[in-house]
C-alpha cells in the first residue's frame, strides 16, 4: 500500500453526481490547468479573506498561484509524493487557500481541518479527530500554520510528518510544474461533522472538484463578486 493511502476497510463510500455543462473552451481538464487558467484569464481577480475580527486581506489569483508553487517546492523537498494524504490543519484562510492549491498541484490528497486557538470544544475534540485520521489513513502527513510549539494536538502523528507552512516557504524557488494525482482515486477528502458519531471521510474526485469550482459563468449582476465559506 502506498504511503498516505486509505486503509481498505475504511475506504469511503462513492457517490456520483454530474454538474451543469460548462461553456466550450473554458472548462479545464485538470485542477492544475484550472488554477493556471484562472490566473491567466482573470489577472485582476482576487480572493478577499475575512477574519474573525472583521478585518480583510486580499490576494490575487496570480499571487496565490505563485505562492502555491513555492509551497509545492517545499512539499517535495520534504518528501511529499503524488497520492500521499496531506492533512491541512489551518486557522487562517489566507494561508489555507494557497496550501490547498499546493497540495492539489503536488498530486497529494488534501484533508482540510480547521484549527482554532480559542475554542475549548475544539481543544477537546481535535486530539480524537487526529487519532481517528491516523487510524483510517496510512501514514498521513500534516501541513499546518500552527506557530512553533503549537502542535500539542498532533501527538498521534509522527513528529517528522508534521510540516510547518512557514518553513516550506523559506525559498523563493517555485516548483517546475504540477504532478498528476491518483487517476481513479479521491483528490480531496472532507470530514463529516461527526456530531452524532465518529466523523466519516467523504471523497471527491478531480472531476467533481472541477464541476464544483469551475461552474457555468454566473449571471451578469453576479459576475464580479462571490461569497464562499
Amino acid at each position: 500500500m502506498a504511503p498516505g493511502s486509505l486503509r481498505p476497510h475504511h475506504a469511503p463510500g462513492r457517490a456520483i453526481a454530474h454538474g451543469d455543462d460548462m461553456p466550450p473552451g473554458i472548462r479545464p481538464a485538470t485542477l492544475a490547468e484550472g488554477f493556471a487558467l484562472a490566473a491567466e484569464r482573470f489577472p485582476a481577480g482576487a480572493f478577499v479573506f475575512l477574519d474573525a475580527a472583521g478585518g480583510s486581506r486580499g490576494d490575487t489569483y496570480v499571487a496565490v498561484l505563485a505562492r502555491a508553487r513555492r509551497i509545492v517546492a517545499g512539499l517535495r523537498r520534504n518528501g511529499v509524493e503524488p497520492g500521499d494524504t496531506l492533512i491541512l490543519y489551518f486557522s487562517d484562510c489566507a494561508d489555507f487557500v494557497p496550501a490547498l492549491w499546493a497540495a492539489l498541484l503536488a498530486g497529494a490528497v488534501p484533508v482540510p481541518l480547521m484549527r482554532s486557538d480559542h475554542s475549548r470544544d475544539h481543544a477537546a475534540r481535535i486530539p480524537r479527530i487526529f487519532e481517528h485520521l491516523r487510524t483510517v489513513l496510512a501514514s498521513p502527513k500534516v501541513l499546518t500554520d500552527a506557530p512553533v510549539g503549537g502542535h500539542r494536538h498532533l501527538t498521534s502523528i509522527t513528529p517528522g510528518d508534521v510540516l510547518a507552512l512557514a518553513e516550506l516557504e523559506v525559498s523563493n524557488a517555485e516548483d517546475e510544474g504540477p504532478r498528476a494525482g491518483p487517476a481513479d482515486g479521491p483528490r480531496l477528502l472532507i470530514l463529516s461533522s461527526g456530531t452524532t458519531a465518529t466523523p466519516n471521510l467523504v471523497a471527491l474526485s478531480e472531476q467533481a472538484l472541477i464541476h464544483r469550482w469551475w461552474p457555468t459563468l454566473p449571471n451578469a449582476e453576479l459576475a464580479t463578486t462571490f461569497l464562499a465559506w
